[in-house]
């Protein structure tokens, strides 16, 4: 077996960084990378080989370490190398796992050697356009559900361009030619009975001026089925949170690893918040703290550390000296001690229900002034515009009313009134009093 590398360029660092912590500012294209998506599998093949020295999991652990061997030497690029495919089948061991990654079909195969069977399981790795753009939150799928080098081309949605029907690029492919593969092996075996998990799914679809869109890596995705269906399958009832160990592990590897690049604050913010938000889930249900937390534990105080540091030193760069002594001067009680002599009479004429009987004169003009709504049947009444004045203190009001009851209860009024002789005469009196009004 080839031996596992753990160091990630920078390249390679920020593409296992979208892709397994979804953090923000994502592409708004395909990056697909062959190279990078080698280098996601040997880093996690890396913390698989440092986590067996913690932990000291059972051998189905060593089954899945194996897989993910097998996943990485049977890579020639993008697509898979036929010789190795072949040298992976006939080198199987009892109780052991291969897995294989059909990109061109969107899905993958995970395959078990049992003691007197092999079995064959799916999967459809990314979701179409549309099941991801209508989700709100996590999308929830099922695994497993019930060639490589080109795609046929009824497996790719088609859209309707300039009247003709053109393959969609931008969505994914439907793996209908699984179909091929599962008549092929019924057709030698049995179909068997496996126990599918439900899976939580963070994805997105993500294009600007690009034409192919960005999805979260197929491969990361089929990486993470495998192994939770290869360690959550074991016979030892500790092995139920086994995967949600390594993941916390694997991905506090990777902050590590940031720490030492020189990593956007933003990003390491991002992975430490969902670093310990894996923490947390399984602090209620581990028991007892395994030797592994203490390490990663620490990784993460360090990135907290190192980000307090970077925002006390943004701090300290932007001090402004403030000149107190200007201040000495200043009576502080008497310039905000603020009086309204006259509020309290205006608040007590706004109380009084007898207001709008009063009339406008010099007698009561400090009380304010009188203002009624025009009624609905009756054209309303100008006369407080006639006033001098003071009228010009309720022009506003009264304009308002007019408009509003034109708007309400003009055209019920000339339907009331329209054989009436001097109805117009009225318009046109209302109109040449508003126009000067204005």
């Amino acid at each position: 077996m080839m031996a596992s590398t753990s160091g990630l360029s920078p390249e390679a660092f920020q593409y296992a960084a979208r892709h397994v912590f979804l953090g923000p500012q994502l592409p708004q294209e395909d990056d697909f990378d062959p190279s990078h998506e080698h280098d996601l599998l040997c880093a996690v093949l890396s913390a698989m080989e440092k986590f067996q020295v913690f932990r000291h999991p059972p051998v189905d652990f060593q089954h899945a370490a194996n897989m993910v061997r097998i996943m990485i030497s049977s890579r020639a690029g993008a697509f898979l190398d036929p010789v190795q495919v072949g040298n992976a089948f006939k080198n199987l061991p009892e109780g052991g796992y291969i897995a294989f990654e059909l990109r061109g079909q969107n899905f993958g195969v995970l395959v078990h050697r049992g003691q007197d069977i092999i079995r064959f399981e799916q999967f459809e790795l990314l979701a179409r356009n549309e099941d991801v753009m209508n989700c709100k939150g996590r999308l929830l799928r099922r695994f497993p559900v019930e060639l490589d080098h080109t795609t046929h081309p009824t497996c790719r949605p088609m859209v309707a361009k300039g009247g003709k029907k053109q393959i969609e690029e931008r969505d994914t492919i439907n793996p209908r030619l699984i179909a091929l593969l599962t008549g092929f092996l019924r057709g030698l075996g049995r179909q068997g009975c496996s126990t599918p998990i439900m899976k939580h799914t963070r994805e997105e679809v993500l294009w600007m001026d690009a034409r192919v869109s960005w999805h979260r890596s197929a491969s990361w995705m089929f990486l993470r089925i495998c192994l939770q269906l290869v360690l959550e399958r074991g016979c030892e009832a500790v092995q139920a949170c086994l995967y949600k160990e390594f993941m916390a592990f694997l991905m506090s590897e990777l902050l590590q690893q940031a720490l030492s690049m020189d990593i956007p604050d933003h990003l390491v913010y991002c992975m430490v918040a969902k670093v310990n938000r894996r923490f947390l889930k399984l602090s209620s249900i581990l028991t007892c703290r395994p030797d592994w937390f203490a390490v990663s534990s620490k990784v993460v105080e360090q990135a907290g550390s190192e980000l307090a540091s970077k925002w006390t030193t943004i701090q300290d760069a932007d001090k402004r000296a403030v000149d107190l002594e200007a201040l000495k001067n200043l009576r502080f009680h008497e310039d905000t001690a603020l009086t309204l002599v006259k509020l309290k009479p205006y608040l007590d004429w706004i109380s009084d229900s007898n207001r709008n009987l009063e009339r406008i004169d010099g007698a009561n003009s400090e009380r304010g002034f009188s203002f009624t709504r025009a009624e609905p049947y009756s054209l309303p009444n100008f006369d407080s515009l006639k006033v001098g004045a003071l009228a010009e203190h309720i022009q506003c009001y009264v304009l308002a009313d007019f408009e509003n009851w034109v708007t309400e209860n003009l055209q019920g009024w000339l339907l009331e009134h329209i054989d009436q002789s001097n109805t117009f005469d009225h318009v046109d009196y209302h109109h040449g009093i508003m126009g000067c009004v204005r």
